[in-house]
């Protein structure tokens, strides 16, 4: 049997029996207990054929154990990583102006065009005449006239033939024509005074600006009464009269003009009696228009 003397120098001379190999508890054993020298031999034996393998005991499972970095999972091919973007920055809401609501007008309906009616047209102008005498001439040659020779080349042919004719009247056969044309203006008169005191000056407005794209002249409704001229129209219609009267042939515009200069170089007391007719004029106009 081996000494309990012996399992000192065992334990110190055996390379895997360390003080660090043997937990604490088994070494107080083998110290305290004189009669397990058999136990402990064993135990020595076998731990110095046997591999080195991890402690299990109490101290190792008391001390922690260092810390390795987890192995990082496999990466899934075929999928990719979804890039995150940086949120864009919210800009700063602009102040807007609160109007007071306001009721919109309803916008007003639009007026119709004037339609111009039959009586809104004046009257026709009467006929001259030599006019009365020339469709008198062309109406019967035309009536005796083949009808296989009436074309436009023949009735130029009668209108010089008429203007001829009427040439070579003399001022006895031309009165009746003159007579008939008289009553006819005598009758436009009446009818274009008429005229003047009934129509409307919408229907004057549209039947002018309607004139004014054919080319044709405006219509000016002159009234029955007009306003007397002043005193520098009445000096000008004298000096008119005056040189019409002396047989000289001259433009009206030369007539004002030379008219214009002489009203310059007058003195008040020439102008005089042209002021004062014109003033007796204004004071029956304003009596008659009461």
């Amino acid at each position: 049997m081996f000494s309990t003397r012996l399992v000192p120098r065992l334990l110190a001379g055996a390379p895997l029996l360390r003080k660090a190999a043997i937990p604490l508890a088994t070494r107080r054993v083998v110290v305290a207990s004189p009669f397990s020298t058999s136990l402990l031999v064993h135990q020595a034996a076998k731990a110095a054929t046997a591999v080195k393998k991890p402690s299990t005991s109490k101290k190792a499972a008391a001390t922690p154990a260092r810390k390795t970095k987890a192995a990082a999972p496999a990466k899934k091919a075929g999928k990719k990583k979804a890039v995150v973007k940086p949120a864009p920055k919210k800009r700063a809401a602009k102040k807007v102006k609160v109007r007071a609501r306001t009721t919109k007008k309803k916008a007003a309906p639009k007026k119709q065009p004037y339609k111009l009616k039959k009586e809104d047209k004046p009257p026709g102008t009467p006929l001259s005449s030599y006019t009365l005498f020339c469709t008198k001439y062309l109406r019967g040659a035309i009536e005796t006239m083949d009808p296989s020779q009436k074309s436009v080349e023949n009735a130029q042919i009668l209108v010089r033939d008429a203007a001829a004719t009427w040439r070579g009247l003399s001022d006895h056969e031309k009165q009746a024509f003159r007579d008939e044309a008289a009553v006819l203006k005598e009758e436009y008169q009446k009818k274009r005074q008429q005229y003047n005191r009934t129509i409307s000056s919408i229907a004057l407005k549209t039947l002018n600006k309607q004139r004014e794209k054919q080319g044709k002249k405006k219509i000016r409704v002159h009234s029955e009464n007009p306003k007397p001229g002043t005193a520098f129209i009445q000096f000008v219609s004298q000096h008119f009269r005056e040189i019409k009267e002396s047989g000289h042939q001259v433009r009206p515009v030369e007539v004002v003009r030379d008219a214009g200069g002489r009203w310059k170089g007058m003195s008040e007391d020439e102008k005089k009696p042209y002021f004062d007719r014109y003033r007796v004029a204004m004071e029956e106009w304003k009596a008659k228009n009461q």
